[in-house]
């Protein structure tokens, strides 16, 4: 089984090489790597070029965002099957050949994902995920404050990818999480539950801290849910789940624009059609934003848990 490794790159000289050591050292030799240089300025692409791996080719474009570089990944891609990884982040040695022994238990997947790990703290993003085929894989991201795939812990077959619409442009924080909703949609997904990704978070340039320094942004997968929804495209099954995933990320997005002072602009999210359903989270959420700050703050404090991210949607 062959894989095309897809890795955007945008001012990462300093980690991609890194990136690179991590996917030359996999157990499962058969492969390519894409690197997408997204009109990077910091040298990256040259540091990519110079290595000397037949396997490695480097492509180059203007800076178009990740969801561009990705989907210039996979038209450049020549596998059926392509694994995606951040120029910042790693793979442990049995990643793509845990993938491959996934999709030789069940040829019907359309992805595969494996567990992730904190570099920082050690810490696993999935808590005791089952192996083999997921059944319903919002309830797993439910029960994982949202968590399911990742940007480098999946492997995905490259046409339903591409027939799932592949990854929004000019999204800047979630257009993967989207793309994974849109793929769960489209056929089934299995899970490894080893971490086999190590995942390091806070670097500068990275999607999380540039999310952190930005405006915070309606959840592309919001869209994607109303317009799969309308064309009755979403499965039976998981129509339920993937509604309270959509509420809770839009909840979650509410909770933002109260905490950097939007007040209004939560309160026309909270009392618009994307949060359908009314529960204690929303309530407590709207009762913030008619706050002044002062008091927003000192409510949060209080709330403890209630204010925060774990509270169900």
């Amino acid at each position: 089984m062959r894989f095309t490794v897809v890795i955007p790159l945008h001012e990462k000289a300093p980690w991609v090489e890194r990136c690179l050591d991590s996917v030359a050292a996999q157990t499962c030799r058969d492969f390519e790597v894409v690197v997408v240089d997204d009109g990077s300025t910091d040298g990256g692409g040259a540091l990519v070029a110079n290595r000397r791996d037949l396997r490695i080719r480097v492509v180059r474009q203007d800076n178009l965002g990740e969801g561009a570089a990705r989907n210039r990944g996979l038209a450049e891609a020549t596998s059926e099957w392509v694994a995606l990884l951040d120029a910042d982040d790693e793979w442990l040695p049995s990643f793509l050949e845990e993938a491959a022994a996934a999709v030789e238990r069940d040829p019907a997947l359309v992805a595969i994902f494996t567990n992730v790990v904190e570099a920082d703290t050690g810490r696993q993003l999935l808590q005791r995920p089952a192996a083999g085929r997921v059944g319903d894989y919002f309830a797993l991201a439910l029960r994982n404050r949202g968590f399911g795939m990742t940007a480098s812990s999946t492997v995905a077959r490259r046409e339903a990818l591409l027939r799932a619409g592949g990854f929004r442009v000019g999204v800047e924080s979630g257009a993967d999480l989207d793309a994974w909703a849109r793929l769960a949609w489209s056929g089934p997904v299995g899970c490894v539950p080893t971490p086999l990704a190590i995942y390091h978070q806070g670097l500068p340039g990275s999607a999380t801290m540039r999310a952190r320094r930005a405006r915070p942004e309606f959840p592309a997968v919001a869209r994607s849910h109303r317009e799969w929804q309308a064309a009755g495209r979403i499965p039976a099954g998981l129509r339920e789940t993937s509604a309270r995933f959509v509420d809770r990320l839009v909840l979650d997005h509410a909770a933002a624009l109260v905490n950097c002072g939007a007040s209004a602009d939560a309160r026309r999210v909270l009392l618009g059609p994307d949060v359908p359903r009314w529960s204690l989270r929303r309530a407590l959420l709207l009762l913030r934003s008619l706050l002044p700050r002062s008091l927003q703050a000192s409510l949060r404090r209080r709330l403890g848990r209630l204010g925060r991210h774990e509270l169900p949607a």
